[in-house]
């Protein structure tokens, strides 16, 4: 069934395969519109800035908008297709689930794993979606996000077992907390089987896009195993960071982009 939603993602396509501005009654024509219907749709996309019009001569041209919103695509790919043999690299030294997750809008998103090798361990779907206040991706993700997304998450802080931080106190302690020490950890936070430790993954401006990170059952992820595994998913978010161009200046503390 033709909706509005449909014409207007038609409308958007043809611009942007188009060689130049084109007009109302063109875009009409070529689409199976009214002249009418055909301008709404123009108005309703420049409003959004996805459409620029030129009124000196009445025509219309996408945006770089497109490109922009292709180029978030692009780059998470990049960040999995960099990350997957290094993510392998990783299980096989710790010998538990590996796990990249990034944001969106307030939630996290779990966009590659590596499973590990023991016959007990956790399962997180592929393109499933976890709370940020309540696991070690999520606090991550969470103490490097805008305060917009920090303030909207404070206020539904859901209390899902005995240990979640369901205090904007206490949340807001523990963001300064990760962003001082570099990683965050999480013990039956969300699921009560569950512990996880996670480290920033940055591209080339010190951005932090995604979190990678180890998980399993809880009892292999007391202070101890969390310490083993530390210095290995640093080393892996490390090189992972460097890949996307991010350098770090060990020599004088400093952090540059290239």
């Amino acid at each position: 069934m033709e909706t509005t939603l449909a014409k207007g993602l038609k409308m958007l396509e043809a611009l942007a395969r188009s060689h130049g501005p084109r007009g109302v009654s063109e875009l009409g024509r070529e689409l199976g519109m009214t002249r009418s219907n055909a301008h709404r749709l123009l108005q309703t996309l420049s409003a959004l800035g996805y459409v620029r019009h030129d009124p000196s001569l009445g025509q219309y041209e996408a945006t770089l908008r497109l490109f922009e919103l292709g180029s978030a695509v692009i780059s998470r790919r990049d960040i999995r297709t960099i990350s997957q043999p290094l993510m392998q690299e990783l299980r096989q030294r710790v010998d538990e689930n590996v796990i990249l997750a990034v944001r969106d809008g307030c939630e996290i998103v779990i966009l590659d794993r590596v499973e590990g090798t023991r016959t007990l361990r956790t399962y997180t779907p592929l393109g499933s979606r976890n709370p940020m206040h309540s696991t070690s991706a999520g606090k991550l993700l969470l103490a490097h996000a805008p305060d917009d997304i920090v303030g909207t998450v404070m206020q539904s802080l859901e209390k899902f077992t005995a240990r979640t931080i369901a205090s904007k106190a206490k949340l807001l302690a523990e963001l300064a907390r990760i962003r001082a020490q570099g990683y965050a950890t999480a013990q039956a936070e969300w699921r009560e089987d569950v512990g996880g430790v996670c480290a920033p993954v940055r591209q080339s401006d010190g951005t932090v896009v995604a979190a990678l990170g180890v998980s399993g059952p809880i009892g292999r992820f007391k202070l101890a195993n969390i310490k083993a595994h530390l210095p290995h998913l640093l080393a892996t978010t490390q090189e992972i960071s460097k890949r996307l161009g991010y350098l770090e200046d060990k020599r004088y503390g400093l952090t540059i982009g290239r």
